[in-house]
């Protein structure tokens, strides 16, 4: 790994940092208002209490698939399967309506965002540790959770903010998913930019 000093002179450590950041405001911009947009478009309170029921169900289990995925494929492939997940659970929320198709589609989005969460709980070490080494791990942890914690601070107000504009939340989920999908592209490139220097740090030990 590299030490803080050296993390602070790469490019790449800041660009996962904002990542980081805006990971954890558009997944809590969502997650944080999804049981209100709901209610909001029509649907019962309780369906609206069992879909969230079956969320926290699934999201016991989707975390330990992270773990699981990212022992089996690896960080980049594990970080396009949540991505994925996070980009459908705000498009599907974005979709439902007071229908039985909307009621369908607000289940599948308790299940598909149970998958997208741990973008910014299981994976957070396992990103730091892969991107930075164990050398100044504690320290650079400690940074990215810290911007996870801004991005949720941020997150649901902003949402909100778009529905006080607006008069409904469906905007508001439309940028988080356009913000959601840039910043699971540019993910990618820090993790290249990463295995690159790890690569380099390889070749002068040998």
């Amino acid at each position: 790994g590299i030490s803080f000093q050296e993390c602070l002179k790469k490019p790449y450590f800041y660009v996962a940092v904002v990542c980081i950041f805006m990971f954890g405001l558009v997944i809590q911009g969502t997650n944080g208002v999804y049981a209100a947009h709901m209610r909001d478009v029509g649907l019962d309170h309780e369906y609206v209490a069992t879909v969230m029921s079956v969320h926290a169900l699934v999201l016991t289990l989707f975390k330990v698939l992270a773990g699981v995925s990212y022992d089996k494929f690896g960080l980049r492939i594990t970080y396009i399967i949540c991505n994925v997940a996070g980009v459908a659970m705000m498009l599907l929320l974005a979709s439902i309506t007071d229908t039985p198709q909307g009621m369908i589609l607000a289940m599948c989005q308790g299940v598909v965002s149970s998958l997208a969460l741990p973008i910014d709980t299981v994976l957070l070490p396992l990103l730091t540790a892969e991107l930075f080494g164990e050398k100044s791990f504690a320290q650079i942890l400690g940074i990215m959770t810290c911007f996870t914690s801004l991005g949720y601070a941020v997150g649901a107000p902003m949402s909100n903010a778009f529905y006080d504009a607006h008069g409904t939340y469906f905007y508001g989920l439309l940028l988080c998913a356009a913000i959601m999908l840039t910043v699971s592209v540019t993910i990618q490139f820090v993790i290249t930019a990463a295995h690159r220097q790890k690569a380099r740090l390889a070749a002068l030990e040998q």
